[in-house]
């Protein structure tokens, strides 16, 4: 479905718009909006403007949470009408959402032009031993266009996996424009339910970049607290620094296969989601306590992350700063373990503040430049990172407002006219 997009100015590159990112992840606690001011060069592709003009977040309300959790949990048996209502139940929180960033900054002097939202993942299955791979996000996009009125674009991740792409991860084709440098090789840590990365090479070195999921972020150490704390997540590590890891259990995490298996590579609840959470307790709840069952889980997210940068990353792109954000920067515990074993490896460790982007919203971002790229054409996924076949643009597009209408047919064309 196609937006009318403005015609680009080719003296500077694509025409600046306000664009409105929205994102939950999977966490499923909030929604998270970032309006961004941006414009393209064409040639080069890269950002001539980019000013990030407002954000806002807004907790997910318990009974669409619950509503989605059941969707996830229950992949083989999905009710149909539970589907179809969450869908719009899903939207309707976007749109609302939007809806007041938007009227927030028309107040003030600014209009939006632009939605573009991921949606809310409900079931991703990369492909897998030549056979094709299928994705779903809820959250209808055509129903936050109409609630908004303001053109919204959505449902990103099906073109890349119709190419032989994992759909997934997405964030690189903005962390590229957003953190490349000249000399210096970043990487973008994410540590959100899922913990993922993109390698952000010198631009002298002409090396391409390369992304993909290093395994759990929060989605572990989450499931777990819900479990034995009744609390949805571990407040600043508390829970975590009061225990100690066991060896045999990290150990055993450790030798997970996904760990093992090459880029480009994806993953989500399916692997490491609510039936993880719950074996994991079936098997080591009598054995060890409920806080070293916290800080195992913990130190499972932290050495998984630097361990893949050391078999995956390091071996080719000697990285000197990791720029890490996400919901688990707010977990003290968790940050110290990282950052002090990047500090061993004579690594950097940063956060999105320091490159004028707030921490918490900078999958929001992302989600605006690759719906910014959508509007004009612009190819936005990263075929090194996602490993399609070709360079795709991702995502559709829902016209917000109408501009036409068609009242009545002519008499002399009406009376050509047959309905079956």
């Amino acid at each position: 479905m196609m937006c009318s997009a403005r015609q680009p100015d080719t003296a500077n590159g694509l025409p600046a718009l306000n664009v409105i990112g929205l994102m939950s992840g999977t966490s499923m606690d909030a929604i998270d909006a970032a309006c961004v001011r941006v414009q393209l060069s064409t040639n080069p592709l890269g950002l001539l403007q980019f000013n990030v003009m407002g954000t806002t977040t807004v907790d997910i309300p318990d009974y669409v949470r619950h509503d989605v959790e059941q969707l996830i949990n229950q992949p083989t048996s999905v009710n149909l009408s539970k589907l179809c209502k969450t869908d719009e139940a899903v939207a309707r929180c976007f749109a609302k959402v939007a809806l007041a960033l938007a009227t927030d900054l028309e107040n003030s002097g600014i209009m939006v032009d632009l939605i573009a939202s991921h949606g809310q993942t409900i079931y991703h299955e990369p492909p897998k031993n030549g056979q094709n791979g299928c994705t779903m996000q809820i959250g209808n996009p055509a129903i936050i266009a109409q609630l908004t009125q303001i053109d919204t674009v959505g449902d990103f991740r099906p073109r890349d996996m119709s190419v032989g792409g994992q759909g997934a991860p997405l964030v690189p084709f903005a962390d590229v424009l957003l953190f490349s440098d000249d000399t210096k090789h970043r990487a973008i840590q994410n540590i959100g339910g899922i913990a993922n990365v993109s390698v952000v090479p010198s631009r002298q070195s002409g090396l391409p970049p390369m992304a993909f999921d290093t395994g759990p972020g929060n989605m572990i150490i989450d499931g777990l607290m819900k479990r034995l704390f009744a609390k949805p997540y571990d407040d600043n590590g508390q829970v975590a620094a009061k225990g100690r890891f066991d060896t045999a259990l990290l150990g055993e995490l450790m030798q997970h296969p996904y760990l093992q298996q090459p880029p480009p590579k994806s993953t989500g609840r399916e692997m490491f989601g609510d039936a993880f959470a719950r074996d994991l307790l079936l098997d080591w709840q009598d054995k060890i306590s409920d806080e070293d069952l916290i800080t195992t889980a913990t130190h499972f997210t932290a050495i998984s992350i630097v361990e893949a940068y050391k078999q995956f990353i390091l071996p080719t792109i000697p990285i000197s700063e990791v720029v890490v954000g996400g919901g688990g920067t707010k977990n003290g515990f968790l940050m110290r373990l990282i950052t002090n074993r990047f500090k061993e490896a004579g690594i950097e460790v940063s956060d999105h503040a320091r490159h004028q982007i707030p921490n918490q919203y900078k999958e929001a971002v992302a989600f605006a430049l690759l719906g910014y790229a959508q509007r004009f054409g612009v190819a936005n996924n990263l075929a090194t990172c996602t490993g399609a076949s070709e360079p795709v643009v991702l995502g559709g597009c829902w016209p917000g407002r109408v501009n036409y209408v068609l009242d009545t047919l002519p008499e002399a064309q009406a009376s050509h006219v047959t309905l079956a």
